[in-house]
């Protein structure tokens, strides 16, 4: 029976291999980083509950929301932040967003990939 394989046994493995399979693997992580942005993308729909992450600027990172409305010809969404999400953007009080005494921001223009199913980021 074989050991499973563990993160520190595929640092250690990267560690030792040579450049033209390093190259390999960096393409393969690409992909599977493509495929898990695309995938992503098209489960971004409206009603659907969500944290953003690997978004930018990155003090966005975390707000929670439900989406709105998706426009699929830019591949963007409108997340409507919770109160607290709201509050927390109100706090960072960055200028290009004014959020006002609204109690839950509209947030719009962002990537559908940076949309995490909430359900799915709270199990993980």
């Amino acid at each position: 029976m074989t050991e499973p394989i563990t993160i520190e046994g595929v640092v250690d493995w990267v560690d030792g291999i040579d450049d033209e399979t390093l190259d390999i693997v960096l393409a393969a992580l690409q992909r599977r980083h493509d495929a898990l942005h695309e995938s992503r993308a098209r489960r971004a729909t409206t009603g659907a509950s969500v944290i953003l992450h690997d978004v930018t600027p990155t003090y966005l990172d975390g707000l929670e929301g439900v989406i709105e409305a998706v426009d699929e010809d830019e591949g963007c969404v409108s997340v409507r932040l919770t109160r607290t999400s709201t509050g927390r953007l109100r706090f960072i009080g960055r200028s290009e967003y004014r959020v006002g005494d609204e109690p839950n921001f509209l947030l719009t223009g962002v990537p559908a990939s940076c949309c995490y199913s909430a359900a799915d980021r709270r199990s993980a």
